[in-house]
């Protein structure tokens, strides 16, 4: 999902800056004044030294304007054979609280691998 930060750098006027637990967040920068209804969309992405999935990649949101809110998206994968890919509205989780919400799925994934457990044949 990293490839969602790169294109909204590429396509100008976006506005990039820092969140709270320090993502940077990417969003389009035109006035919409006169569209009070208007949703922004947005990608996160951590820097990798600060917040990275288990196997190092950079943590990356992707956010998308859906019926006057905005539906957050982030997928990755935890461990070779298992990959995370969780959806929320943002108007549920405060976008100051998602790296802790990722943390706390992580856990639960976490606890639940079996890690080296052996194949089982199909009959």
């Amino acid at each position: 999902m990293e490839h969602y930060f790169d294109n909204c750098k590429a396509f100008g006027h976006f506005l990039i800056d820092k969140t709270v637990e320090g993502l940077s967040r990417c969003t389009d920068n035109y006035p919409r004044e006169y569209d009070k209804y208007y949703v922004r969309p947005a990608v996160y992405i951590s820097d990798p030294e600060t917040y990275s999935t288990l196997l190092g990649r950079p943590f990356v949101l992707a956010c998308s304007p859906y019926v006057g809110s905005l539906v957050c998206r982030a997928h990755y994968r935890l461990f070779p054979s298992l990959d995370i890919d969780y959806g929320y509205h943002e108007k549920d989780i405060d976008s100051k609280e998602i790296v802790k919400f990722d943390k706390y799925i992580r856990q639960l994934f976490e606890a639940m691998h079996v890690p080296n457990k052996p194949e089982t044949k199909a009959n």
